[in-house]
């Protein structure tokens, strides 16, 4: 079993995860065996079925994010999507029979952090606190309780590795080192499709994507206006 954490920042997030593994009551510890993995534009965790984890590190290649579509809708349309299809593709599926099978996961995209699970559905807390695996609860109420600046990944990395520590003090199948993983976000998010002002239709579709490129011009005219000011102070303390 495992304890797996998830804060969500204002474009950036981070993973948390021990180290310890559990078959049989016994625990094991392997170094290059990771719970949370990086590839490509995604970080994902898994906590659940053993095999599940290995299939998604080993085999799955997720899906190139594609900055014009909502990212919501190429979670469900393409990421799950593809995920299923490598289980299925490998003989995986959770068992109807054992209520214990199953996997949850934690899939973090573009600095954004999805959870899912084997019905291949996701979720989304405005909270912005994630936790999965059996210690996942303790290590969920040891963030909450204990805070974190919530605008400092440094800070949020430390309140992980903590909410981390505690979980290991009271289950006996989370232990080990502790690994934590951040991202921060690289596309301008797409507006939302399917809304009254980008109604989901074709014109809905071209507006979203329009105001989409306004946006990542607009933030980068005051991205260059704040350098300009700054390089204008520079010269002004030179003169003095």
């Amino acid at each position: 079993m495992t304890a797996i954490v998830g804060i969500q920042g204002n474009g950036w997030a981070l993973l948390a995860a021990d180290s310890m593994t559990t078959y049989d009551d016994k625990p094991y510890y392997a170094k290059g065996q990771e719970k949370i993995i990086k590839k490509g534009d995604y970080i994902f965790a898994f906590a659940g079925d053993a095999i599940a984890g290995n299939i998604a590190t080993y085999l799955w290649h997720p899906p190139k994010y594609i900055k014009s579509i909502h990212i919501d809708s190429f979670m469900q349309s393409k990421v799950l999507p593809s995920l299923r299809e490598v289980m299925a593709d490998n003989g995986y599926y959770a068992s109807k029979e054992d209520k214990e099978s199953g996997f949850d996961a934690l899939i973090c995209l573009n600095g954004v952090i999805y959870e899912c699970d084997h019905d291949y559905l996701w979720s989304r807390d405005d909270r912005n606190l994630y936790a999965i695996g059996s210690g996942g609860a303790v290590a969920l109420g040891a963030i909450a309780a204990g805070g974190y600046t919530k605008s400092s990944i440094k800070s949020a990395e430390f309140a992980a590795r903590r909410a981390i520590r505690i979980s290991a003090e009271y289950n006996i199948s989370v232990g080990g080192d502790i690994k934590v993983i951040s991202q921060k976000r690289k596309e301008k998010p797409m507006p939302k499709v399917g809304n009254k002002k980008f109604p989901y239709t074709a014109k809905g579709k071209a507006a979203a994507k329009k105001a989409a490129y306004k946006m990542g011009e607009k933030m980068e005219s005051k991205s260059m206006k704040a350098k300009e000011v700054k390089m204008g102070m520079k010269k002004m303390g030179k003169k003095k």
